[in-house]
């Protein structure tokens, strides 16, 4: 097999990501998630072009007192159901269509067909609101249909005429409280993970999300600077959230620009990564991101955090969990076959980023491309796997396009076609051991003459590289 580029532009050429796609799931396509405890990782195929380490070592056991809660994908604060969700639509206030004024929802409201909040133009969500969309339905019939996604064939194409989208160009508040959150799911009694399209802010748009569960929808989509999420549960989606943009809307020099925050959030229970940055600098902090470990994989995006180029991200303080191999039987574009591993997070940006005070477990943990992190320190790096497994700690990938991805190409030109780096520094991180010999044979690289400098590192668990979760429980 020829070296496989690596990509970790997960598909950018698909506009799928950001406008959501859907038609029939299969049966599998959401699986109830109630699982309590942290789940080991299916052992990880050697590839070719990079083989894994063959360190065995079992690292000391994570102090599972000071870890992050895992929510169930149907945990409501107090005592609400999805029973009683439903029951509040006889009196449902109907939406659908264009917000051409400012405009306050309270209560319960039933979206039954596309919103657009237009631009310069308020829309207000009050406390306690309870917003149900409707599932697999657009009264409208309006949006767009897009192909399969070759890099992710299992996911169904969208119908933009069978999904509501909700689409932000002026201003979204959205108002939840501890005692009154606001809730914003499907209307069906068994909700699918894309019942309705996509939550979408453009270019230019302005949103403060707080206090809200936002689930059952295919994207969070984010092209908007003047945007942050913070103290809510982003869950149940087929795809994940994506900030930046994609193909021909990239322009690296005014992209790196976008700077949303995402602050003390649970994501969980996703599809593809729970979230993809494809461009800009958001500042992603205090966070629990967890794949979803029991989705058949859909194609290659699997895990719980990806970066593409051009993208200058700050991670700091999070917890990420990358969820359980599972075996691809289909046909992914490319030679993507044995790299439907999922992955903590991929890094991969053309800018220096910052990754610190991160706690990262349950898969093969970073990936870091042709450019070296800004700062890559004070991290929980621990893979996850059965005894006897292969384990990676850090995973050093040389970055080369996929042959067709012409806009790769051109951001490379364009930027100076920027090389690889001699040396990747990444000390004081704790590795999940203190053996010197289990640490470096838990590196995998497929550069030649790569250099990783680790030392010093920590010989402990890093107390304070998790998010400060006890701020923001649920």
């Amino acid at each position: 097999m020829k070296l496989l580029p690596y990509r970790l532009v997960w598909g950018i050429v698909i506009a799928s990501l950001l406008y959501g796609c859907s038609e029939t799931p299969t049966p599998d396509a959401f699986l109830p998630l109630t699982e309590t405890s942290y789940p080991t990782q299916t052992a990880l195929p050697s590839a070719t072009a990079a083989p894994p380490s063959t360190s065995t070592s079992t690292p000391p056991p994570i102090p599972m007192e000071v870890l992050p809660p895992m929510l169930a994908w149907d945990f409501y604060p107090h005592g609400i159901t999805r029973e009683g969700l439903l029951a509040l639509l006889p009196d449902a206030v109907q939406k659908s269509g264009h917000v051409k004024h400012n405009e306050t929802w309270s209560g319960t409201i039933h979206v039954t067909g596309d919103i657009h909040v237009l631009r310069g133009v308020t829309l207000t969500i009050e406390p306690g609101t309870v917003v149900l969309i409707a599932a697999r339905s657009d009264d409208l019939r309006g949006g767009i249909t897009t192909r399969i996604d070759q890099f992710n064939p299992k996911d169904p194409r969208f119908v933009g005429a069978e999904r509501v989208e909700f689409s932000v160009d002026g201003s979204l508040i959205v108002k939840g409280t501890q005692e009154q959150p606001v809730i914003i799911t499907s209307d069906a009694t068994a909700p699918q993970n894309d019942d309705w399209g996509r939550l979408g802010f453009s270019r230019g748009s302005s949103g403060e999300i707080t206090r809200a569960i936002v689930e059952f929808t295919r994207v969070v989509g984010i092209q908007s600077s003047d945007l942050v999420i913070r103290q809510s549960i982003i869950r149940n989606m087929m795809e994940a959230v994506v900030i930046g943009f994609i193909g021909s809307e990239t322009d690296p020099e005014t992209d790196i620009g976008l700077k949303p925050l995402l602050t003390q959030n649970y994501i969980y229970n996703t599809g593809r990564h729970a979230i993809t940055v494809r461009s800009g600098s958001p500042i992603i902090t205090h966070n629990i991101i967890r794949a979803r470990p029991d989705m058949d994989t859909s194609g290659w995006e699997q895990g719980a955090v990806g970066t593409d180029l051009p993208t200058c991200p700050i991670f700091h303080h999070n917890f990420l969990d990358g969820g359980r191999r599972r075996p691809y039987n289909g046909e992914i574009h490319g030679q993507y076959f044995e790299y439907t591993k999922p992955l903590g997070i991929g890094l991969n940006s053309l800018c220096a980023l910052s990754f610190e005070y991160n706690t990262i477990t349950g898969s093969r943990v970073a990936v870091v491309s042709h450019t070296q992190p800004r700062s890559l320190m004070h991290n929980n790096i621990i893979p996850t796997a059965p005894a006897g497994a292969p384990l990676a700690c850090l995973w050093i990938m040389d970055f080369q396009p996929e042959e067709s991805d012409i806009r790769q190409f051109q951001i490379l030109e364009e930027i100076g076609g920027k090389g690889r780096v001699d040396t990747i520094s990444a000390p004081h991180n704790y590795w999940g051991t203190t053996d010197i010999g289990s640490i470096t044979n838990c590196f995998s690289t497929n550069i030649e003459g790569l250099k990783i400098e680790y030392e010093p590192f920590e010989k402990e668990f890093i107390r304070e590289a998790l998010p400060n979760w006890h701020e923001f429980e649920w």
